[in-house]
């Protein structure tokens, strides 16, 4: 069979994508000028969405260092994605010791991801002194509050029984909470912890499996919809918000708009 070449021309956008790509570029342009202004939510949205490249926007790690270093002292979110900035050197030179002043800043706030990222703080060491004991009460301030990253980090400690005494059914619980939010790395340590122990395979273990399909298809269609790379290991917790779970990054940015308003 003969190649037909493709005619770009013949392809047309529904008036629906137009109408929504104009609503989006309309918001921008709201925001940017909200935030030249001095509005602190939008100063803050601006910087997110030149983190991650969201929302129309660029991924621009100037651009993001610029606006997330205007946000006051006084911002959760703003301080937690600053801290970001500084653990992987985005748009600035690395600084894993500003990065965990930050991230305590924005914890004591309040904010359950900066929780989360101190919890790493501690655990490993960076930035500041290692402290087990710490980082196992930060996972799970945040965890009581459903984030779902922290309750996937104290399943690992709660499964290898580091810094806690091991329980591997509560791990599994852990798991499963987070799965259930769409957090596509608990499903994967639940596949790895399941095939390397098979005693904990019924019970909360067996929920977090099931789950497994459903995840995987929604982080395909993710993939396809914005040809986003995902991350593997290590890394701030923050960049896997978006990468690991469309729907963990949605409960993220309610969280981060909450704390906003």
């Amino acid at each position: 069979m003969q190649n037909e070449e493709w005619n770009v021309s013949a392809v047309s956008l529904s008036p629906e994508l137009v109408r929504l790509a104009q609503q989006k570029q309309a918001r921008f342009e709201a925001c940017r000028q909200a935030a030249e202004n001095g509005n602190e939510a939008a100063i803050t949205e601006l910087g997110i969405n030149y983190f991650y490249g969201t929302n129309g926007v660029p991924e621009d790690p100037d651009a993001a260092f610029y606006w997330l270093s205007r946000t006051s002292p006084e911002n959760a979110a703003g301080r937690c994605f600053l801290g970001a900035c500084y653990v992987i050197g985005k748009g600035t030179k690395q600084d894993e010791r500003t990065a965990a002043e930050l991230f305590r800043d924005s914890a004591a706030l309040g904010f359950p991801p900066a929780q989360y990222e101190l919890g790493l703080c501690y655990e490993h060491g960076i930035g500041l002194e290692r402290n087990m004991a710490r980082a196992v009460e930060l996972y799970a301030l945040a965890a009581e509050q459903e984030d779902a990253q922290a309750q996937c980090a104290l399943g690992n400690l709660y499964f290898t029984g580091n810094g806690v005494e091991q329980d591997r059914a509560r791990a599994a619980e852990l798991y499963t909470r987070a799965a259930e939010q769409g957090d596509v790395q608990a499903l994967r340590n639940a596949m790895r912890r399941a095939a390397a122990s098979r005693a904990i395979w019924t019970g909360p273990l067996r929920c977090t499996i099931r789950l497994l399909p459903s995840a995987t298809a929604m982080r395909t269609r993710r993939r396809a919809a914005c040809g986003c790379c995902v991350i593997t290991g290590g890394g701030s917790g923050i960049l896997r918000a978006c990468n690991d779970s469309a729907k963990n990054w949605s409960t993220r940015m309610t969280r981060v708009l909450h704390f906003l308003s």
